[in-house]
């Protein structure tokens, strides 16, 4: 997947640009601050609908400009298709080959992209939720119904916090409380079983992408942690055992006003040659085992879609030592198409000169 040329319009600091990129590897080299990485941000946006570094979208729209209008050409497999998103006085339109789409959820998988930024190399030593998302923003693009079922479940769990807060106050509503407990039952084992089934398939990738940063030194294996126990009573979970897990509970939830079990509230432990990487593993096998994730996950996409995502490389490399910062090189020149921004040449030593594409940014322009 590729692709062929984007136009964005009033997106953070660009006015109006309109570029072809290369089939390979873009390399966005300029000064902080000048746009490199919202045009990464454009292009994901393109893809989820959403920023990756802003929660609020009117944050998006450049400065004295009532709205901002992305586009973009992409090519796959199953030929070319136009993607256009546009925001304006609060209202988001996203269409597909001219055909508004009415759900978020039905958006998703349209457009494959993977975003790696210095902060997911904190992916291993930061917190859990750092880890779901990493989990979620995966299935999120390739199972629609986990899309509806994720968002299902958030906002049961948001109804069931706000109903604890009431009780814990004194407001009595148990046969409420059991209504959301079966909502959350339901879309919460899909949630479970995906995550888990997904993890089943990401192991083995991530593990022959460690044997290979590692020239084979090193073993690594993950392990899904639920507040329901471990991986296999996880999976013999059914709908009436999750909801006796939520009604056993009811008393601490009250007491603390929020929900303590489910999915919301999992992790994954990363094990190097049976130690927990997170507090044993230097800074450099973190780092390593970051990027062993994030190829694993570039990899998990391909077998998924059958074609590989457009990868989006935020100011990444110059975090990377020289072997890193090789194999990720080696990995995405032969691939798939890439953007990487940069501010200093010397990052991206060892692509080689007629695989890429140079674009100069400066001041929300491609020059």
């Amino acid at each position: 997947m590729r692709i062929t040329r984007i136009f964005i319009q009033n997106f953070t600091n660009y006015q109006a640009q309109d570029c072809s990129p290369d089939s390979r590897i873009n390399i966005l080299q300029g000064e902080n601050a000048q746009g490199k990485s919202n045009f990464l941000d454009a292009i994901h946006y393109l893809s989820r609908a959403a920023s990756y570094r802003h929660s609020k979208e009117k944050e998006l729209i450049r400065w004295n400009n009532e709205f901002f209008r992305l586009k973009a050409l992409i090519e796959g497999k199953e030929g070319s298709k136009k993607i256009e998103i546009n925001y304006m006085a609060g209202k988001k339109g996203i269409f597909v080959d001219d055909m508004r789409i009415d759900t978020i959820e039905n958006f998703l998988g349209s457009f494959l992209t993977i975003i790696f930024s210095p902060e997911d190399l904190y992916l291993i030593k930061g917190s859990p939720d750092n880890r779901r998302r990493f989990l979620d923003d995966e299935l999120l693009q390739t199972s629609r119904r986990y899309a509806r079922e994720l968002y299902r479940y958030k906002k049961v769990l948001l109804q069931r916090n706000n109903l604890l807060k009431k009780m814990r106050s004194g407001e009595k509503n148990e046969e409420l409380l059991s209504v959301y407990d079966k909502q959350m039952a339901q879309s919460g084992i899909f949630v479970l079983n995906s995550r888990l089934d997904m993890l089943e398939k990401l192991k083995p990738l991530a593990r022959l992408s460690h044997r290979k940063l590692t020239d084979g030194k090193e073993e690594l294996e993950i392990r899904y942690l639920s507040s329901f126990g471990m991986e296999e009573e996880v999976a013999s979970l059914t709908e009436d055992s999750y909801m006796e897990f939520l009604k056993g509970n009811w008393a601490e939830d009250t007491l603390r006003g929020f929900t303590g079990l489910g999915p919301h509230r999992d992790d994954f432990q990363i094990l190097i040659n049976d130690k927990d990487v997170k507090t044993y593993g230097s800074q450099g096998q973190q780092r390593t085992v970051a990027l062993s994730l994030k190829m694993a996950e570039i990899e998990f996409l391909k077998s998924v879609h059958g074609e590989y995502p457009v990868l989006l490389l935020d100011d990444v490399l110059s975090e990377l030592d020289n072997s890193r910062r090789e194999s990720l090189i080696n990995l995405v020149s032969e691939n798939m198409q890439t953007f990487i921004t940069c501010t200093d040449v010397e990052d991206f030593k060892g692509i080689h000169p007629e695989s890429h594409r140079l674009m100069q940014v400066k001041e929300g322009t491609i020059i």
